[in-house]
């Protein structure tokens, strides 16, 4: 005879999602839309349409972009800083590194600026704007001052036009 453990398996089911849904909540890098998401056994990675990057903690989001901007700054040989060679025409540059850190801070101002012209109504632009401004708080309490004037560029190419 078979014993018939649904109950038991719905039981640990349930006691695991409830475990997984403290653990979550207990992070700082969760809002309870992803946390409701992830308990409910979408796989982020792999579903990557189902949540919004607005969906994580901005705390969370300023730690990431330090990360990747980190990354690409210690990819930077000090000779390259030092030489200036980024400022020559970009075919015969040798200071490739130097290229795409400015490239990756062209296009985080571009994607801020987007984001906040792509909004429909003046009051959800405005509190895409109070997203930005934590953003913004949290990099410049990280250090991270490139990401920082991304986004305060991008502020300035929105609210002040030239």
């Amino acid at each position: 005879d078979m014993l018939d453990l649904s109950d038991e398996d719905d039981d640990d089911a349930t006691a695991s999602q409830y475990a997984l849904h403290d653990l979550l909540s207990s992070q700082t890098c969760v809002t309870s839309t992803a946390l409701a998401r992830i308990t409910a056994g979408y796989d982020l990675l792999q579903d990557y349409h189902s949540c919004h990057i607005w969906d994580f903690d901005v705390k969370e989001l300023a730690r990431q972009w330090t990360l990747m901007d980190h990354d690409l700054f210690l990819a930077i040989p000090l000779t390259n800083l030092q030489s200036c060679q980024w400022t020559h025409p970009r075919h015969t540059s040798r200071a490739k590194e130097v290229r795409r850190f400015i490239d990756r801070f062209n296009a985080e101002t571009c994607w801020v600026t987007q984001a906040l012209l792509g909004q429909e109504t003046p009051r959800k632009r405005a509190a895409l704007y109070m997203k930005f401004i934590f953003l913004a708080s949290f990099l410049e309490e990280l250090n991270n001052f490139n990401g920082l004037m991304a986004i305060l560029t991008a502020i300035q190419q929105v609210w002040f036009p030239s």
